[in-house]
């Protein structure tokens, strides 16, 4: 009970009483014949008076109702209830309209609402009740959900190799629109068609092929420019890159180390020149530190074909997630998680045997692909769900750079973009074609790399 219906209703009980409604003779005061209207407006006063004590009753019970995070069109809150004797039945009110309810068990909660609009804003609170009584009111919480990224992108391909065989790239690193590599195999180039080059770099006016020099074995002097699988770039004088079991660096101008390492990766992650990872065949992950290499026990002797990780900012701890499987063969696979060098496995309830690539924002959303592209908003939910309406190819690599920023690539040269509330799906006649054929699909000896701009954002898709 508000106090402006309290106080309405307290103007209307005098007007009522006979001491004001009947004028026949004149008003004779006494004690007694003012005792209603005095009678009222105690009650009244004593009324406001419990109103009062039973809002601030409310008020004190500590609940409170703050944002988790605010995507395109779903919104995570957590609940504190502090001192409240639990369980408590809830109602979550949008703009003072119900949109969830239920059972309150524990002190710290997460609620979620869905299929909101995107930059728009809303007004939420929280009511909890006991024995249909209402108990508890939080803070009134205003917020405002992302808005959509656009799905038009300026497409532009470049074409590499081709000479003497055929070329693929692998892998590709991005340190900024003007500091591209991509890292593989090409065979030749117009001015060198013998040549072989394992690596190209983008330095804001033109691509330039390298050839990134390995050993022929480990601890032999002999190198040549092996194909290489994977690149990991901090900076424009930090570029670590990966062939077989040998591991190198460039810091900006030549490479500066060579080494053998306990794996043959095929991805690398990390977060700088001490703190890097490397996966690959028959279950390998390890670590380096910036001085030396260290094996994981990954409890699987299955490829690992991808790791991904991210910092969580509820808990200040990075997440890193590592996929496993055999692909074509669809016999079995395995999701990894580490921490603190450990490897443990995560819960693979609803997801393909035959995945190929991971990607996720810590504790909104986490993506598995492969056939078929597989979503979670937390790592705690019990099943993996299969999304919809997405075409049946295959999907080889999953990335993104928020949640209303996600980008999958499959065979057949499948590209799609998710933009925080819907997918597209660009079509044949909206990429560069080259004979009619997608211009990233191997065309025999000629390997295509596609890059993708927009003015808050720039990739690389490379497909052999």
């Amino acid at each position: 009970m508000s106090h402006h219906s309290l106080t309405h209703s307290g103007l209307l009980i005098p007007a009522q009483s006979p001491a004001v409604k009947f004028h026949s003779q004149p008003p004779h005061f006494s004690a007694f014949s003012s005792f209603p209207f005095f009678f009222c407006l105690l009650s009244f006063v004593l009324l406001l008076t419990g109103c009062e004590k039973n809002t601030t009753s409310l008020l004190q019970q500590h609940l409170t109702l703050s944002l988790d995070y605010a995507a395109v069109t779903d919104v995570w809150f957590n609940v504190q209830t502090g001192n409240i004797d639990l369980p408590m039945d809830f109602k979550l009110l949008r703009d003072d309209s119900l949109v969830l309810q239920g059972k309150l068990n524990t002190t710290d909660t997460t609620l979620t609402d869905t299929l909101l609009l995107p930059a728009h804003s809303y007004s939420y609170h929280l009511q909890l009740y006991k024995i249909g009584a209402l108990s508890a009111l939080s803070n009134e919480l205003s917020i405002t959900t992302m808005d959509t990224t656009s799905h038009e992108f300026q497409w532009t391909s470049y074409t590499f190799g081709g000479y003497h065989g055929s070329s693929e790239f692998r892998d590709v690193a991005i340190v900024n629109e003007n500091d591209i590599w991509a890292v593989g195999d090409v065979t030749g180039d117009s001015l060198h068609p013998e040549l072989d080059y394992n690596a190209i770099h983008w330095d804001r006016s033109q691509w330039e092929l390298k050839q990134i020099q390995f050993r022929y074995f480990c601890n032999q002097p002999s190198t040549f420019p092996a194909p290489a699988n994977c690149i990991l770039g901090f900076n424009h004088d930090d570029i670590f890159i990966s062939a077989g079991s040998q591991f190198t660096h460039w810091n900006g101008k030549v490479q500066d180390d060579l080494e053998c390492v306990p794996v043959s990766s095929y991805k690398l992650w990390g977060t700088d020149e001490t703190n890097i990872y490397g996966v690959g065949a028959i279950g390998k992950i390890a670590h380096y530190n910036g001085t030396f290499w260290q094996n994981l026990e990954s409890g699987t002797d299955l490829p690992i074909r991808d790791i991904w990780g991210a910092l969580n900012p509820s808990t200040g701890e990075t997440e890193i997630l590592a996929v496993a499987s055999l692909r074509n063969q669809g016999r079995k696979m395995d999701l990894l998680r580490i921490s603190d060098l450990q490897v443990i496995p995560v819960d693979t309830t609803g997801l393909h045997v035959n995945v190929n690539s991971v990607w996720f924002e810590p504790s909104r959303v986490y993506y598995v692909a492969g056939n078929g592209l597989f979503r979670k908003n937390r790592l705690s939910d019990t099943h993996w769900k299969d999304l919809p309406d997405l075409p049946l190819i295959y999907k080889e690599a999953v990335r993104g750079n928020s949640l209303n920023d996600v980008f999958i690539v499959g065979d057949f040269g499948m590209v799609s973009h998710f933009n925080g509330r819907s997918w597209y799906h660009y079509q044949y006649n909206e990429l560069p074609l080259i004979s009619g054929a997608p211009r990233f699909l191997v065309n025999d000896s000629v390997h295509e790399l596609i890059t993708l701009h927009r003015p808050d954002w720039l990739d690389v898709f490379a497909r052999g």
